[in-house]
């Protein structure tokens, strides 16, 4: 038996991983592709006996932080941007595989091995560390007598969609492989960092490289666009392999929240699905509600996660006091916003009444703050992007309560219904 390494993916690599039938994991091409954009050395193992491919991984070292500290972690390359990952091996060679990771983990001074949402079965061959198993969320339409039917018939997808084909001009484009355009992309990365605010989520796309991580490698990519009166209302950025669509990115326009974008987005995903004959959906990772709604069967997934310094077995503490305590949580709700109470920020007061004459009564004693009104939802958020301001959840919640307040961040706190606002120089807040 040999074990070979590898550092970047070569021509031998490509070889040596020809016997592996693939399902939904990316093939060696893409991630060459991906490593190109990012640069990083890869850890390659493969396992060879009697000139034949037994077992095959590609990982990386990368530096993360978890519960506050620093460390060094042995992941599957790729695990960022693909739903799953690489890891191919014959049944009597897995645990060979896994011992030959660890010894390169160690030697590569790894705190802790990492290696998640793995299609390929590893449980029987683990003899150190934890595995968690999970499942996905698919659809596979011929479990169906009717194909995609019992999706494009729900109701609540075709009364979403005919109301905004009832308030809006709208369209639905797709497209696929090197048509996908760069600034199609770049927009939907933009949509992407602002719902993400929205839901007090990171975004992926404010790293600089991960565009061109969305370039990479267009052959199996298609990216769907719905516009109404010629303004983005969702993107869909899909991976095919084989037979199947991942749901990878899918984007909303936050403006159009009211309208159920995601919705819409789902039902002319699944149209096109049923169009081009693709006949799995499989939803990706992630445990949405919605998720298991549009689904009808399960793709089972699994996570390996092997201590190997004594920094890495206190990180495991750590996270598991994190979740026993609840603690991030309480960190995140107390813990000062950025900016200074004192910051001088352009501000409006916002309102869902219909009566103008809101506006002054909540103005009083602010003469010199500019003012706009926003009846609803969508000017609020036109307003907001016009002058720069950050859009939450909890403002949408406001402005469907028919709440009055004001939008001045970040010197404005929420209160009993009202909108109040840190006076410069005073320690005490009074009414806007």
């Amino acid at each position: 038996m040999k074990v070979l390494k590898f550092d970047t993916i070569t021509d031998d690599v490509i070889l040596l991983a020809q016997k592996f039938p693939r399902s939904v994991t990316p093939s060696w091409q893409e991630l060459a592709a991906l490593q190109q954009v990012d640069s990083k050395p890869l850890r390659i193992i493969a396992i060879v006996e009697d000139n034949d491919c037994r077992a095959l991984s590609c990982c990386f070292i990368e530096e993360r932080q978890i519960a506050g500290m620093r460390i060094a972690s042995y992941s599957a390359y790729g695990y960022d941007f693909f739903d799953y990952n690489c890891l191919f091996s014959e049944p009597s060679f897995i645990s060979v595989l896994l011992e030959e990771i660890r010894k390169d983990a160690k030697a590569a001074g790894a705190d802790h091995i990492r290696l998640k949402n793995i299609i390929l079965d590893i449980t029987e061959g683990v003899k150190r560390g934890v595995v968690h198993t999970h499942q996905t969320c698919i659809y596979d339409s011929s479990l169906e007598e009717t194909g995609y039917q019992p999706l494009l018939r729900k109701k609540s997808l075709k009364r979403h969609v005919n109301k905004c084909k009832r308030s809006f001009s709208y369209s639905c484009e797709h497209f696929t492989g090197e048509e996908i355009p760069l600034a199609e992309v770049e927009q939907m990365g933009a949509l992407h960092i602002e719902t993400r605010q929205f839901h007090n989520t990171p975004s992926a796309f404010t790293k600089s490289s991960t565009v061109d991580r969305y370039m990479s490698h267009l052959g199996n990519r298609i990216l769907t666009k719905i516009s109404v009166d010629d303004e983005p209302l969702a993107y869909h950025y899909g991976i095919r392999f084989n037979d199947t669509m991942i749901w990878h990115t899918p984007v909303v326009n936050i403006k159009y929240y009211n309208y159920s974008p995601l919705e819409v987005l789902l039902f002319e995903m699944i149209a096109y699905c049923e169009k081009a004959e693709i006949p799995v959906i499989d939803l990706g990772i992630g445990d949405e509600v919605y998720k298991l709604r549009f689904s009808n069967s399960r793709r089972e997934v699994h996570d390996l996660v092997l201590k190997l310094s004594p920094k890495g077995h206190l990180i495991n503490i750590l996270k598991s006091a994190d979740a026993r305590l609840g603690m991030r949580s309480r960190i995140q709700r107390f813990a000062p916003q950025s900016g200074s109470s004192k910051q001088k920020t352009h501000a409006g007061v916002l309102t869902s009444n219909n009566d103008d004459s809101a506006a002054p009564a909540a103005a009083t004693g602010h003469k010199d703050t500019p003012l706009v009104v926003a009846r609803d939802f969508e000017e609020f958020v036109d307003y907001c992007r016009q002058n720069g301001l950050g859009i939450t959840h909890q403002d949408y919640d406001n402005l469907r309560s028919g709440m009055v307040f004001c939008k001045n961040e970040p010197q404005v706190e929420y209160g009993n219904g009202h909108a109040w606002k840190h006076v410069d120089d005073e320690k005490t807040s009074q009414p806007t």
